[in-house]
């Protein structure tokens, strides 16, 4: 009986140390389905941002600039008030990051692609945006990632360094002051 609840022990003490190391990213899982290389983009505005219209987020990468990536939907009310703020980003430093806003209200329910299009124009947003068309796993086929990481919610930005490796994500609304913090530490370790 005491071996037993030593074994137990034992193994609820390494359980609890293997979850520990995860949260904390020592061990790294990644989703076989990484959209930064294989999945397509398509623009619809932007496009003179680039030498050639990119076709994946591999093109994006080529311009070794940092990318903030922004999932959105039309009918997001946070999306709305994001938009903007991106767009200040966009214009004070485009020649040092990519802004790239992903348009996905279809996919949660919040808004068409063309009521996308609609809102980005009265919105006065100029930057690179468009859909993406997600390689699908058979393991997560409802899944949206971006590198291995889930997009969950809307607005949902990932903020990658000039490599395309992740180095913030954030949930919900970003605020002002957080969004060009985020920005300005990009182009600096660039």
């Amino acid at each position: 009986m005491k071996r037993n609840t030593q074994i137990l022990l034992a193994t609820t003490i390494g359980l609890f140390a293997i979850a520990a190391a995860l949260s904390i990213g020592v061990f790294s899982i990644q989703n076989k389905s990484n959209i930064t290389g294989a999945t397509e983009i398509t623009l619809y505005q932007g496009m003179t941002e680039f030498d050639t219209e990119p076709k994946s987020f591999q093109d994006l990468l080529v311009l070794e600039k940092p990318l903030i990536v922004n999932f959105w939907g039309a009918s997001c009310p946070p999306c709305l008030k994001e938009i903007p703020l991106l767009q200040q980003i966009h214009e004070k430093y485009s020649p040092k990051i990519t802004v790239l806003g992903v348009d996905m209200g279809p996919n949660f329910i919040l808004g068409s692609h063309e009521q996308g299009k609609v809102l980005l124009s009265e919105l006065g947003a100029t930057y690179p945006a468009g859909i993406v068309n997600f390689q699908k796993s058979r393991e997560q086929p409802n899944h949206y990632q971006l590198n291995g990481e889930f997009i969950t919610g809307l607005p949902s930005t990932f903020f990658m360094n000039s490599e395309g490796k992740i180095i913030k994500r954030s949930l919900g609304l970003l605020q002002a002051d957080a969004l060009y913090d985020i920005a300005e530490a990009l182009i600096e370790s660039h």
